[in-house]
């Protein structure tokens, strides 16, 4: 990926920067995507180890709360 940007030296003496790419928006959606990638296999992984007679068996002791 290239990073464009160009820097402009104003009249009065001050300097101005512009990025074609902000910076800040393309981390985010970086970490958003592989944030939701390693959630969505960890997830996989936890309730592929369930299977139904181990999850009414965990449910069962709530059984009193939920009337």
């Amino acid at each position: 990926m290239f990073i464009v940007s160009v820097v402009i030296n104003m009249l009065d003496d001050k300097i101005k920067m512009k990025q074609a790419v902000h910076l800040m928006d393309t981390g985010m959606v970086g970490g958003a995507f592989w944030g939701i990638l390693i959630g969505m296999f960890a997830l996989f992984l936890l309730t592929a180890k369930w299977t139904e007679d181990k999850a009414l068996e965990r449910l069962n002791k709530f059984k009193e709360m939920i009337k």
